[in-house]
């Protein structure tokens, strides 16, 4: 079941005067099957407009990446990024957009493609260069939703579902779902030009907002894409293992606010670790302890 939050809502509404993107295209995109009923189109190595259910009803600005290392860089897709754009074959409809750093330090590589049978777009993504430089950076996905075929009277919402953290938009009965299978790590909703992501990072590089609402005006939604391995997705599989190697008494849970170092930490990033002074965390050492003396005291 999905869950609505609706505790902290984003300040500057309605946000400034809502625009489409560019007229020129470098390429469309849709599912060869006749139960598709969604097209997008591409400009500068971004996702531009998305339509459904039809080819004349854009619901979706641009969605887009944003990147910084935390400290010296912000950098927007479209506007910073060397973009080389090529089919992923000459039978569908489908593209590999490689977007580079002009200094060469990394580039951010997609593959996107639609659903045949579903009204999704979707979009599988690398990040590539030096492994040190590369390790310091954060990625964070920017949506604009224009649905019904406009920017304003949108509304956004985070929203959980099977523990997962997404983010959500709605006009008019009309709903866009906006998630990842890393997952996120932090999700904020705003206003386009007063409380939304770009805003928010373009400023001092750091994610400092995190907005659960934004109703009825021009929004954005923000996601930061945690790099490293998932909890979520891990868990089952460790549980998995060990039952499959014999185990009959192990516990496995999820340890929210910890890196995989089982450190305190804001957001889990690479670029994170060598600020952080705790070895490990006293809840990660209290809960073991307390796991081993439920089983060795005698009652």
């Amino acid at each position: 079941m999905t869950k609505l939050d609706n505790e902290n809502g984003a300040f500057g509404s309605p946000g400034i005067h809502p625009r489409w993107t560019h007229g020129g295209k470098d390429g469309v995109g849709t599912a060869y099957a006749a139960s598709s009923q969604i097209w997008f189109t591409l400009w500068n190595g971004i996702v531009t407009e998305v339509y459904y259910p039809t080819v004349d009803r854009p619901q979706l600005r641009d969605l887009q990446y944003l990147i910084t290392d935390g400290k010296t860089f912000f950098h927007e897709e479209k506007r910073h990024l060397k973009s080389k754009f090529e089919r992923l074959s000459d039978h569908a409809l489908g593209y590999r957009c490689t977007n580079s750093d002009p200094d060469g330090r990394y580039a951010v590589v997609k593959e996107i493609i639609t659903d045949p049978h579903l009204a999704c777009v979707l979009q599988r993504t690398k990040v590539t260069g030096d492994k040190s430089f590369v390790s310091k950076l954060r990625l964070y996905a920017l949506c604009a939703p224009h649905l019904e075929v406009g920017g304003w009277g949108n509304n956004g919402y985070v929203a959980e579902l099977s523990g997962r953290k997404i983010l959500m938009a709605q006009k008019q009965g009309t709903w866009l779902a906006l998630a990842a299978t890393v997952p996120f790590s932090r999700v904020s909703c705003g206003y386009v030009g007063r409380s939304d992501g770009w805003t928010d990072l373009a400023g001092n590089f750091q994610m400092d907002w995190e907005f659960d609402h934004a109703s009825d005006g021009n929004v954005a939604l923000t996601g930061e894409l945690d790099q490293q391995a998932s909890a979520t997705q891990n868990l089952p599989i460790i549980s998995k293992a060990l039952e499959e190697a014999g185990n009959s008494d192990f516990t496995v849970v999820e340890l929210p606010r910890l890196n995989h170092f089982f450190q305190t930490c804001q957001d889990g990033s690479f670029g994170e670790y060598a600020k952080i002074e705790e070895t490990i965390s006293p809840s990660v050492l209290n809960l073991i302890a307390e796991w081993i003396l439920e089983r060795t005291i005698q009652k």
